[in-house]
């Protein structure tokens, strides 16, 4: 098509020449204009050959027009794939903006964090011994979800202005993280994973088992599997574990 497009003034030109000749040949052949008149009406066809050329043209300006627009399409999907592009990489910018953000807030809460005259790690681990504490007080057998529960309710109302806004932020984080429209979002979530101390996500563990996550929180914490680095050494009783089998994905793989 491009290759015929190029060359559409050649017929053009050849119509011109042709009839320039024609002329020049009737002036030369006949002296009075009655006679080339009539030399004239024998060629009636040549008119007719004209007319088919002009249509021709109209056909191949028609063939130019659809030739202009079709480049026109290319350039203008070709600035749509740019700016999806570009699209793409400014909400990727600005995911990670907001994410790095959060989590440097919830490593610094941790490092800021007091309890019983300690801080940072040190107060998680003083916080998750109090608790320890208060289970091994109580009266209840190791697979007694209820009895942890109770437990656990009775420590979130005495201590949960202290560790609460750090289990929301790595809560909201994961929200944050499947919100997104990035790719590979597991990768941000062992990110937010290996920051969590041991003793930090172990709280966490108790806190989402014991029913203060709600249902969304819950599906997100087993697509991420959030749990996956725990340790039974970290849990009160190592029969805990199994309270936390519905969140993990070793469960799924399991009953596959």
């Amino acid at each position: 098509m491009k290759k015929l497009l190029k060359y559409t003034w050649i017929p053009f030109v050849g119509v011109f020449v042709l009839y320039f000749l024609f002329w020049v040949l009737t002036c030369w052949l006949f002296d009075n204009f009655q006679d080339r008149a009539n030399f004239g009406d024998m060629f009636g066809a040549v008119n007719a050959l004209f007319t088919g050329l002009a249509f021709a043209g109209v056909i191949i300006t028609i063939l130019q027009q659809k030739e202009e627009l079709s480049l026109q399409r290319k350039e203008m999907q070709d600035s749509r794939h740019e700016l999806k592009g570009q699209k793409e990489q400014l909400e990727k910018q600005a995911f990670q903006n907001d994410y790095f953000r959060l989590l440097e807030y919830t490593n610094n809460y941790i490092s800021l964090l007091k309890y019983n005259n300690t801080v940072g790690n040190d107060a998680i681990r003083h916080l998750f011994d109090e608790f320890r504490r208060k289970y091994h007080e109580g009266r209840g057998g190791p697979q007694d979800l209820q009895f942890l529960r109770n437990i656990y309710h009775n420590f979130y109302l005495g201590f949960k202005h202290h560790y609460l806004p750090y289990i929301d932020n790595i809560l909201f984080s994961l929200e944050l993280i499947n919100n997104s429209a990035i790719k590979n979002p597991i990768i941000y979530a062992n990110i937010l994973k290996s920051q969590i101390p041991a003793k930090a996500i172990a709280l966490v563990f108790y806190h989402v088992i014991c029913g203060y996550a709600n249902e969304y929180q819950m599906d997100l914490i087993k697509k991420y599997d959030l749990f996956s680095n725990i340790s039974l050494d970290d849990l009160i009783v190592k029969e805990h574990l199994n309270f936390g089998s519905p969140f993990s994905q070793s469960e799924d793989n399991e009953n596959v």
